[in-house]
């Protein structure tokens, strides 16, 4: 066995082993790698395994371990996914309202497809939604002959264009060519192609969870037509960006629904709709409220800087009218800079002229000098002999158009193009009318302020929901009017169950009874021990940058440590190695010598670095990470130092952040916060040491738009029977690749790592995946399967334990609102433990939906779960429950969480193998890329030196993500 040990040993404080690198002819090969070592390919095609026998019936240390090379028969292919088998039927029933509402079809119909490309001549730019939406409509208009009656069409605002009737034009395509003039002033010239591609009847039959038909994208863009025609008069209050339609803010009517979140930045409320097949084969729209952010409209560019200013230097908000009086006021090199940075992308207009001008839009250019000191050549044009002269801009504007400005120091703003040089005073300008979306990366701030402000109680959610489906007027809608499609004026009613948790194991002396808790609400007290606690222990403190005083350290230090002891773990000494670090100084070497200090003190000292920081610095965290988790092995906890004061007073007992900080630090060093008491009806099958479980989580986290980098993979599974320590395998792949994870060498790895921990092979695999959508289901499960099977006959070619995949989704807009008041828990929400599988759920595939915490701030969101394979033919029951257990193992607090563990914990592993790699290559946006460490490479490095360079240090605690 000792041969076969590349994977890890994730049981003990240094049980991890590095993982192992790509195959060497994986890295010569010009083709991308699989992530995990073999490509299909490889793995489906006389493959020749290395054998060890793991059969189901016997231990694998009782087995013999010789090696024999083997050739492998075809893997079995997964070609179809899981059909119902039943649904559930444990728990108390409750009464619920779904974000859906049933749509009537009144009529078959048909539909004609017409492809549309707009384009401007001698132009490659794609352009955006909204232009080709005002293009297309004004052609539509313009060319009446052509198209028909607006209600006839629907526009996608791209590239589709339904109709009821064919339009009248020969041929296959049509060419149309048209001018408009821009708020800008310009005449540009648009061509438009029509082209047609193909008639449907539209038939609810056509719509599944796999295939978005056309019949589905033309009732999605049906529904919304008319807030998106800006040939309807509704559409002014409205602003379509992607599936959602946002409320544009208005003083009279906003109702308080925009968030300002600052920097002339605010968050407006949306209505995201798509079309659903419900259970029985019936159309259903699921409406749902979104929230972006948006460019303050009709703000003046003053006060728009002084929300840049007033948060950049964290004051209470300034505003324009504070500066009456203020005639010299002035902005600095890096007052404009900060301003040029902020007005990036964004259009404006002027606040004098006439209304037509009022209207015309500018995109600004840059920043330029006070309007005193920025002079031009102006030549009077009613004038034809008149000579130019040299005027500032502040005498232009007060004897040409009788403007004194009030602020004549400051800058005014180049606008317009780059080529003519439209320079107009920062005081007469405003942030344009229409909507702008932000694009760009918020502060931390701004999303803290986001996240504050848009919360909503799930009473206020369903209020703004219902507000905006039936602010809409459906009944009375041209478009929907004419092809006889309705919406109901209610949300639907439904049915849901709420099962019972689990009761929590605790730490039990030997010889007594296990003790146990319930859990209430989704949560449970710590008046306990945990189950299980490391010894040895040893703390350090690094103080970064001198963020804390001494006196502070010590006050809040001897809490942690009693709060530790209370809860069981045991210390070589209590007094902590202390250091100070100054960011500008190497890491390494002075956690080299804390190492030292601590073997020192004892060499089986199990050591934890605590570094206080002033505030979140990403770069600062990211080395800190790097270097106790890549280079030295080494437990570390990163803590705010206005977190760490509130452990200077108050009771260990009872102090929340203490208490935290100790479930964190125990799980990570190997000990085990709580487990699931066997009383728990189902839990014996799933911890049964004579037929043991492995449960796994994958996640894979890629590159943000326009950001570098690579993608990458977590595979994180149990090594104890419990359920209750997990290790992990990265893999690094290529961004472009695609969404497959190719697991065979990381699943072989915690496999072996589960027969080392446990002393047994498991004979059944459950795997929660993350991150794949409807439409990547079955190529997915397919290619994943077989890198299972694929693994497990690389251990041995007999070894064929059950396999259950599972894809868990968070992202998706169907929500529950109990019927009763006394069923409400948190801020009003449904019950930790509510599960439903009828009438929202998929038609064909065995899927649920489980809201598995409490949400006790804004409306609980409840995962969908997807079991699409399953040779051990669990139950619904089995299955809900199953996961909602694992919903309490979760070992950062004392809550269920909204997801299983498995997966939680892949998704903290690959969070963490990202910040390893940008800090390591220093990848950031596209457009800066810096170089974290001193010989980081400028290009894009191969692969599989990424996967050497993030692979954690033996030493590092098993579960050093959490």
């Amino acid at each position: 066995m000792s041969s076969l040990s590349g994977g890890t040993g994730s049981g003990g404080r240094r049980g991890r082993g590095r993982s192992s690198s790509r195959s060497e002819s994986s890295m010569r090969s010009g083709t991308p790698s699989s992530v995990g070592g073999d490509g299909l390919s490889e793995i489906t095609s006389g493959m020749s395994t290395v054998s060890l026998s793991l059969s189901r019936t016997t231990p694998l240390s009782h087995r013999s371990r010789s090696i024999e090379t083997s050739t492998s028969t075809q893997l079995e292919e997964v070609t179809e996914l899981l059909k119902r088998p039943s649904t559930g039927t444990v728990g108390r029933w409750i009464p619920l309202t779904a974000n859906y509402y049933e749509m009537d079809i009144a009529r078959q119909f048909v539909i004609h497809r017409y492809e549309i490309a707009i384009t401007r001549p001698g132009k490659s730019t794609k352009l955006s939604r909204d232009i080709c939406r005002e293009v297309f409509w004004r052609a539509a208009r313009e060319y009446r002959d052509l198209f028909g009656k607006y209600a006839n069409l629907v526009y996608d605002d791209a590239n589709c264009l339904w109709t009821a009737d064919k339009l009248l034009f020969r041929g296959g395509t049509e060419h149309i060519a048209l001018t408009k003039e821009t708020r800008a002033g310009r005449r540009v010239e648009y061509v438009i192609d029509i082209k047609y591609t193909t008639s449907a009847v539209v038939d609810v039959r056509a719509l599944n969870d796999n295939d978005r038909s056309i019949s589905a994208q033309f009732l999605d863009s049906l529904i919304t037509q008319s807030i998106r025609c800006p040939l309807r008069a509704i559409s002014s209050f409205f602003y379509p960006f992607g599936r959602s339609v946002y409320l544009i803010p208005n003083p009279e009517r906003r109702m308080g629904w925009s968030v300002p979140v600052g920097s002339g930045i605010e968050a407006w409320t949306g209505l995201h709709g798509a079309v659903k097949i419900d259970q029985n084969g019936a159309p259903l729209f699921n409406a749902d409220v979104s929230t972006s952010v948006f460019y303050k409209v009709r703000m003046h560019v003053i006060d728009f800087y002084l929300e840049v200013l007033n948060e950049f230097r964290g004051r209470s908000l300034m505003r324009r009218e504070d500066l009456e009086g203020c005639r010299g006021l002035a902005m600095d090199a890096s007052q404009r800079n900060s301003l040029k940075k902020a007005l990036n992308g964004i259009k404006l207009c002027v606040l004098y002229g006439d209304e037509e001008g009022r209207k015309r839009e500018y995109k600004f250019v840059d920043v330029c000098g006070p309007a005193t000191a920025t002079t031009f050549v102006y030549k009077d044009r009613n004038d034809p002999n008149a000579q130019g002269i040299e005027v500032t801009i502040e005498e232009y504007f007060a004897r040409v158009k009788g403007i004194k400005l009030r602020f004549p120091n400051l800058p005014v703003l180049h606008v317009g193009s780059k080529q003519r040089m439209i320079l107009i005073p920062m005081e007469l300008l405003m942030i344009s009318d229409k909507a702008q979306k932000v694009v760009g990366e918020l502060s931390e701030f701004q999303k803290a302020k986001i996240i504050r402000g848009c919360s909503m109680t799930p009473i206020e959610r369903r209020e703004r929901i219902e507000y905006m489906i039936n602010g809409q007027d459906l009944d009375n809608d041209d478009f929907l009017v004419n092809y006889g499609v309705s919406l109901s004026k209610n949300m639907i009613r439904i049915g849901g169950r709420v099962i019972d948790p689990p009761r929590l194991e605790l730490y039990t002396k030997p010889d007594s009874e296990p003790f146990y808790l319930d859990v209430k609400d989704g949560k449970w007290p710590l008046c306990n021990q945990l189950t299980a606690s490391p010894g040895n222990m040893l703390f350090a403190a690094v103080i970064v940058d001198r963020c804390l005083k001494e006196n502070d350290f010590y006050n809040g230090y001897r809490n942690l440590v009693i709060a530790c002891q209370l809860f069981g773990m045991k210390f070589i000494t209590q007094e902590p190695l202390t250091a100070d670090w100054d960011t500008r100084d190497d890491l390494r070497p002075l956690v080299i010598g804390l190492r030292e200090q601590a073997a020192r003190r004892s060499l089986h000292a199990n050591l934890v670095l605590f570094f206080i920081m002033q505030s979140k610095h990403p770069l600062t965290y990211a080395r800190i990470k790097t270097v106790c988790d890549v280079e030295e092995g080494v437990g570390c906890q990163v803590i705010l130092a206005k977190t760490f004061r509130n452990m200077i007073n108050g009771n260990p007992e009872t102090n929340s952040t203490a208490h935290n900080i100790v479930l964190k630090i125990n799980v990570r060093m190997g000990g085990i916060n709580n487990k699931i008491h066997r009383s728990y009806e189902i839990w014996p099958k799933f911890a049964n040491m004579a037929d043991p479980t492995i449960f796994v989580g994958i996640d894979v986290t890629h590159p943000g738009p326009g950001r570098s980098g690579n993608s990458i993979a977590a595979v994180v599974a149990s090594v104890d029977v419990d359920a209750s320590r997990y290790g992990v395998s990265i893999k690094v792949q290529r961004p472009d690749a695609e969404r497959v994870v190719y697991v065979v060498d990381a699943l072989k790895e915690r496999l072996i790592s589960f027969y080392k921990s446990s002393g047994r092979s498991p004979n059944h695999i459950i795997i929660y995946r993350d991150g794949i959508s409807e439409t990547e289901f079955l190529n997915t499960a397919r290619e994943e399967l077989t890198s299972v099977m694929a693994a497990c006959k690389k251990l041995d070619a007999d070894y064929s334990p059950t396999i259950s995949y599972v894809v868990v989704q968070k992202r998706h807009h169907t929500r529950f609102f109990v019927e009763s008041p006394t069923d409400a828990r948190g801020s009003g929400n449904i019950p930790p433990g509510t599960v439903v599988d009828e009438r929202v759920v998929s038609p064909s595939l065995f899927d649920f939906f489980l809201s598995s915490h409490l949400g006790a701030v804004g409306t609980s969101r409840p995962s969908h779960y997807y079991v699409l394979h399953d040779t051990w033919n669990l139950t619904a029951n089995e299955w809900q429950q199953l996961t909602f257990a694992l919903c309490h193992l979760y070992g950062r607090c004392n809550r269920s969480v909204s997801i299983p563990a498995p997966v939680y914990y892949a998704h903290l592993a690959c969070a963490r193998a990202s910040v390893h790699d940008s800090y390591l290559f220093g990848y950031r946006s596209s457009s800066s890329r810096h170089s974290s460490r001193e010989g980081a490479s400028s290009k894009m490095e191969p692969q599989h030196m990424h996967q050497q360079a993030i692979t954690v240090n033996r030493d590092a605690p098993a579960m050093y993500f959490i």
